[in-house]
C-alpha cells in the first residue's frame, strides 16, 4: 500500500488511529492539490509581470477561466472513481491469471503462496477510499459559492462511490 508510507514513522496507539492519519494527510494533500492546482495554472496563464496585476486579469468567469474548469473537475470526480472502482483493470488482470492457472491444471508450477494471493478478493486501500470522499466533500464546500451545482454533483458522486463499493463487498461475499 503505497499511501501508507506518509504515516510510517509516527507513533500511533492502534492500526487504526495510524489509518485515520494516513487518510487526514491524504485528504488535506488532495484537497490543496485539486482545489489550487488550476488557481495557479490561471495565474501562470495571465502572463503579467507583477502578482497583484496578474489577480486583476485572472479569468474567473469567463470561457476556459477557473470556475469552468472547476466545473468540469466535479464532474470528472463525481463519475470517474466509481467508474474506475467498478472496472479495476488490476483485479481484472488477477482474474484472466487465476482462469490461466485452472486452465493448466496440475502441471502448473506455483508455489502455493503465490496461488493463495491469485485467489484473494480486490484490494480495498481505505485510507486512500476515505481521503478520496473527504477531499470531495472539502472541494464541494470550498467552491460552493461559486460553483452553487458542485453540491449536486458530490451528492451524485458519493452515492455513486458507495453503491460501487457495496457491489464489489457483495461481489467477493459471493465468491466465498
Amino acid at each position: 500500500m503505497g499511501s501508507l508510507t506518509l504515516n510510517r514513522f509516527e507513533k500511533h496507539i492502534t492500526y487504526t488511529h495510524y489509518l485515520r492519519g494516513v487518510a487526514q494527510k491524504l485528504a488535506i494533500a488532495q484537497f490543496l492539490n485539486t482545489a489550487l492546482t488550476n488557481l495557479f495554472a490561471q495565474l501562470i496563464l495571465a502572463k503579467t509581470d507583477s502578482v497583484s496585476s496578474s489577480l486583476e486579469n485572472l479569468n474567473f468567469y469567463g470561457k476556459g477561466g477557473l470556475l469552468e474548469n472547476m466545473y468540469y473537475v466535479f464532474i470528472t470526480n463525481a463519475f470517474l472513481p466509481p467508474l474506475l472502482n467498478i472496472f479495476d483493470s488490476g483485479y481484472f488482470f488477477k482474474l484472466f491469471r487465476r482462469h490461466l492457472l485452472e486452465r493448466k491444471g496440475l502441471s502448473n508450477k506455483m508455489t502455493q503462496m503465490k496461488a493463495n494471493s491469485l485467489y484473494e478478493g480486490p484490494n480495498f486501500d481505505l485510507p486512500l477510499k476515505y481521503a478520496g470522499m473527504i477531499k470531495t466533500v472539502l472541494l464541494a464546500t470550498f467552491y460552493a459559492p461559486a460553483i452553487p451545482f458542485s453540491l449536486i454533483y458530490t451528492i451524485i458522486g458519493l452515492g455513486l462511490w458507495f453503491w460501487t463499493d457495496k457491489v464489489r463487498i457483495e461481489l467477493i461475499l459471493w465468491e466465498i
